[in-house]
């Protein structure tokens, strides 16, 4: 009787075991499907990352198709192309080159010089720029640009209406005046008095990279009327550009191929005083007629639709890298 109870306890410790060894396999097994279903899942996002880096060297090839480069206007290859920018295959994946500014269109580069350069631009810009486009009053407005030019500068000193390290150390948490130029627009954050609000609505007129001059091809409406032109002006020179079917990005557009040339064949759409306001502009060297600088925003797929990377980088026509960043 003892003998059959031995073999039956056994027999439950083998069953037992193979129980317990089933259930390890399975844990296992859904373990090593579930890594390699990340290791899958990590090598998919870094081809992403491959094709989106080649995104921006097709960018950089993409500009020296373009051949004027003593100007550059917005019916450029680079301005505005679908055929060369909207999902272009690489390897096992595809990439988009989209442009957020419009006109002239959803694909292609953004030029840096249509905006303003927070290290160039005069307080007096500055000034009318946040209370065109943050609509601040007019001593609010000249504040932030004197804390601006005293955050670009390289002296201590502040300016009348500005701002240096006596503020910004009294800060919780302190930090110090950086006195050197900006190296990207976000850095707008850190100036007395521009709250986020007001940030929002400048940051897409503003940059800190290009010459640190504004094309009068590009610019923006916004950016023209800142830098001093009466609205008439800026409607005139939006106008000449247009061409003949009064649309900016398109073939027909006019481009000005200098801006001492800019002079003359404004004349018969800009009042006399925007032609004066244009040649000060000129000889301080905040206006020019071509770009240097230009703003890649690539979106990439790598198999699945869902594993995909972005990267948003400023480049020249060399191909320098200026500023990278990615998602």
């Amino acid at each position: 009787m003892c003998r059959f109870r031995r073999r039956g306890s056994v027999l439950i410790l083998v069953v037992w075991t193979i129980v317990l060894l089933s259930v390890l396999a399975v844990g296992l097994g859904s373990r090593c499907a579930f890594a390699l279903g990340l290791t899958e899942r990590m090598e998919q996002t870094l081809r992403a990352s491959y094709i989106a880096a080649a995104g921006v060297a097709h960018a950089v090839r993409v500009l020296g198709m373009d051949k004027q480069t003593s100007a550059d206007g917005l019916s450029d290859v680079w301005a505005n192309n679908e055929h060369l920018f909207a999902h272009q295959p690489f390897g096992a994946g595809r990439f988009t080159i989209r442009s957020p500014q419009h006109p002239p269109g959803p694909y292609g580069l953004v030029d840096q010089e249509r905006f303003l350069n927070l290290n160039t631009a005069t307080p007096e810009i500055l000034a009318r720029l946040f209370q065109q486009a943050a609509g601040l009053k007019t001593l609010d407005a000249l504040t932030i640009a004197e804390a601006i030019a005293d955050w670009r500068d390289e002296d201590r000193e502040p300016r009348p209406h500005g701002a240096e390290d006596f503020y910004y150390l009294g800060l919780s948490p302190a930090y110090e005046c950086k006195d050197a130029p900006f190296e990207s627009a976000e850095e707008l954050l850190l100036i007395r008095g521009v709250a986020p609000a007001i940030y929002r609505r400048v940051r897409p007129l503003v940059t800190a990279h290009g010459s640190g001059s504004v094309n009068l091809n590009t610019a923006e409406e916004a950016v023209l009327a800142a830098l001093g032109f009466s609205a008439q002006g800026v409607q005139g020179l939006l106008w000449y550009r247009a061409g003949e079917d009064d649309i900016g990005g398109t073939e027909d557009d006019r481009l000005l191929e200098s801006v001492g040339a800019a002079t003359g064949e404004l004349a018969v759409a800009v009042p006399a005083e925007d032609l004066n306001r244009l040649a000060q502009l000129s000889q301080q060297r905040l206006v020019d007629v071509k770009s240097t600088a230009f703003a890649v925003h690539v979106s990439a797929e790598a198999g699945r639709r869902e594993l995909s990377a972005d990267v948003e980088a400023i480049v020249d026509r060399e191909g320098k890298v200026w500023a990278w960043a990615q998602r």
